[in-house]
């Protein structure tokens, strides 16, 4: 059976990789920092996958065990076999598995293995090269050429959605995990060495730039506009700002200009984009997932970062073609004024207004010059907000 390494057992890595990959006929084996995780993953040797949105059921995915990560060898030995390696274990855990992937890489020259594919979903936009030059820093990593010739670096852009398991969940089973049918992953294509990959739901992309803007852009920014409009609504989960009446029009209005905008700039189908913002909105609208508005709006600062994050990216598109994106602006002023006193992002983030004032804040996190024309608007706008 064809041997897959996937790091990270958590929300996207089990409840959305492992299924492609083990429906794809692969042996997974999943490497992770938790070792109660790992000892249940191998005790059982398969976990409860619940899909629910298009189609509900309840999957059992089989043909998988775990790894620790610090099992260095045994987790070298899995790589330097592998036929498909994958990473969705969080930007902070890259560093620690870059020292994983050298050694096994280094073992893959030495046993002139076939070319391999590391398929790369962390949240971050240049997250395949990010992912390079920490391998390359590491002492035990092969030559450039061969990472050349022989590794692809391959983003993916992961756009299920997979919410946090609640404690009731991990009482009901601690290996169960809720999770939207939505089964495309598409990928780099153009990053990719050797074959490519035999994985069901993965899709090359040529224009691979073009599905990480309208996941930015166009997901990540619907996402936030419910999560910030809905938090100053006094509403709990992301399914009942997706169907306030008030918050549909916003985001359906400021989507229509992002659209059109991304449209002409990648030379996208424009009805296509704007049905694909229908169905996002309809996906929001799942109850059963059960993704809440204070998941979804944490780390303010992460959210309000800049130039091209899911809030400034978009606003400044929709400005570099003198259209004002009226519901992000105040979805941007709305993240600013974000008071969630359980979210230490958040508690940060109104510290720092309140000893720098808000303009610095703007220029420092948001990366805008209160004096253009975005900051401007954005500063008008919280003052609107903050005063309400």
């Amino acid at each position: 059976m064809k041997l897959a390494v996937q790091f990270g057992a958590g929300g996207i890595g089990r409840g959305f990789l492992g299924q492609l990959l083990s429906e794809s006929g692969y042996e997974v084996v999943f490497v992770d920092v938790d070792a109660d995780l790992v000892d249940a993953l191998n005790k059982r040797a398969s976990y409860p996958l619940q899909l629910v949105g298009d189609r509900d059921e309840t999957l059992t995915i089989s043909n998988i065990s775990a790894l620790r990560a610090d099992q260095t060898e045994a987790v070298v030995q899995a790589l330097s076999r592998a036929e498909f390696i994958c990473t969705a274990s969080g930007v902070r855990a890259l560093p620690s598995i870059s020292e994983l992937l050298a050694l096994g890489l280094q073992k893959r020259r030495e046993n002139q293995a076939p070319p391999v594919n590391i398929v790369i979903c962390e949240n971050l936009k240049q997250a395949a090269q990010y992912l390079r030059e920490l391998l390359q820093d590491q002492p035990n990593c092969p030559p450039s050429d061969y990472l050349d010739e022989s590794v692809g670096f391959v983003q993916a852009v992961v756009a299920r959605m997979v919410p946090v398991r609640t404690p009731e969940m991990l009482a009901k089973d601690p290996l169960l995990v809720i999770a939207e049918a939505y089964p495309f992953l598409p990928i780099d294509a153009a990053a990719i060495r050797g074959n490519v990959p035999p994985v069901t739901g993965l899709i090359p992309a040529g224009d691979f730039q073009g599905y990480v803007e309208r996941k930015l852009y166009v997901h990540n920014a619907m996402h936030a506009m419910c999560a910030y409009m809905g938090y100053t609504a006094g509403l709990e989960y992301v399914w009942q700002a997706a169907s306030d009446s008030q918050i549909q029009q916003r985001v359906l209005e400021s989507m229509s200009a992002v659209c059109k905008v991304l449209a002409k700039k990648r030379n996208l189908e424009s009805v296509g984009l704007a049905e694909n913002v229908y169905d996002i909105l309809r996906r929001f609208r799942c109850q059963a997932l059960g993704d809440t508005i204070q998941r979804v709006g944490s780390d303010p600062i992460r959210k309000l970062s800049g130039p091209s994050g899911r809030l400034i990216g978009p606003a400044r598109l929709c400005l570099s073609q003198d259209t004002i994106p009226e519901g992000i602006i105040h979805t941007i002023a709305l993240a600013l004024g974000y008071d969630n006193p359980a979210d230490e992002s958040a508690r940060r983030l109104q510290k720092m207004i309140a000893e720098k004032g808000v303009e610095t804040v703007v220029n420092e996190v948001c990366g805008v010059a209160p004096g253009e024309k975005l900051g401007q608007l954005i500063l008008t706008e919280y003052q609107k907000t903050s005063t309400k």
